[in-house]
């Protein structure tokens, strides 16, 4: 984590190891470009949530967004570019891609139910058939 000096506007690291309770509250950090100290408040680690009240995403050409928080505003402006039905279809031509290959065409599903399963396109498929798979330096 980086914060700025008051003094001298350079920014100072900040790693967990100066506080380990994970917050930076009330901690003394050392600014080396101008050799003084001062302590960090109301800071911590977690993110905070967003300021209650209305925010508004304006875009270039002008189009508003107003939503409860900063990524509601952005999901309204995605929404707005790539409509609910394109962005399933996009989803759904990824599922069809082959794990190992990226093909678009994997009609192949191994080791299906299991942990290891995968979906895989037929040249895949064949090369596992026929050169097997190494796991933990065995053949399987």
């Amino acid at each position: 984590m980086k914060i700025e000096c008051p003094n001298c506007g350079k920014y100072v690291n900040v790693s967990s190891e100066d506080s380990p309770d994970c917050t930076y509250d009330d901690v003394t950090v050392m600014c080396f470009a101008c050799e003084c100290e001062f302590k960090m408040a109301n800071t911590t680690k977690q993110n905070p949530k967003a300021q209650t009240g209305i925010w508004e995403l304006i875009a270039p050409d002008g189009t508003s967004f107003k939503a409860e928080s900063p990524l509601m505003c952005i999901k309204k402006e995605r929404t707005l570019r790539v409509p609910p039905k394109i962005a399933v279809k996009r989803m759904m031509a990824f599922l069809n891609h082959c794990d190992l290959c990226e093909d678009s065409e994997a009609k192949y599903i191994l080791a299906q139910g299991t942990p290891a399963e995968i979906r895989v396109c037929l040249t895949c498929k064949n090369t596992i058939f026929q050169h097997g798979v190494k796991a933990c330096g065995q053949e399987v």
